[in-house]
């Protein structure tokens, strides 16, 4: 009965059974879910943009992320109302954080949350202040003698280029006790307004 079967038909069968079984095929070739879409995107974004920013759409919407975390490598004296810069850079996502400077500059408008912990060295107090554009948010102290950790966290609407940085507080020197773990100044974006 095979025999009698013409090569015309048997490509008629071949192709009728591509046909109904291609539509049941489930390989990613073929099919993707909008998840594994958009985590596919971000992750070439990533590498066409580099280590520092990521960029990506996702149902139509802008998002960017900026993180950054910064401590001192040693034991650092600043001096009297100068800004403490944090040398020892861990993350810096849209490099917005200036080792050179000690200072953040906020690329979007939008809702931040900004740390810093202080800790003195044991011979003498410490007394920093967390600032914005020159204007003192909050305040941190660190007594002598007993080496207090003193830390705090503030959730600050920034405007595009808005800055902010560590100061030391006092008309004296700060000296401040670290080996990368003690002292820390860091700030992400929770959301671009």
């Amino acid at each position: 009965m095979v025999e009698n079967i013409s090569s015309q038909t048997l490509l008629m069968l071949f192709i009728v059974i591509i046909v109904l079984c291609i539509p049941h095929c489930k390989t990613q070739l073929i099919y993707y879910s909008e998840g594994d879409y958009y985590d596919l995107e971000e992750r070439i974004v990533k590498l066409e943009n580099g280590p520092n920013i990521i960029r990506y759409e996702n149902k139509g919407q802008h998002r960017s992320m900026v993180a950054f975390t910064a401590l001192l490598s040693k034991d650092t004296t600043v001096s009297s109302n100068a800004v403490v810069k944090y040398d020892h850079v861990l993350t810096n996502w849209g490099g917005a954080y200036q080792r050179s400077t000690g200072v953040f500059t906020a690329p979007y408008h939008g809702l931040y949350s900004i740390s810093c912990s202080l800790m003195s060295r044991i011979s003498d107090y410490a007394n920093v202040k967390i600032v914005k554009n020159g204007e003192k948010m909050s305040q941190l102290y660190s007594a002598g003698d007993t080496f207090p950790h003193s830390g705090q966290t503030l959730q600050l609407l920034l405007n595009t280029g808005d800055k902010i940085w560590i100061e030391n507080t006092y008309n004296r020197e700060a000296e401040l006790n670290d080996h990368a773990s003690y002292n820390v100044f860091s700030g992400f974006l929770i959301a671009k307004l």
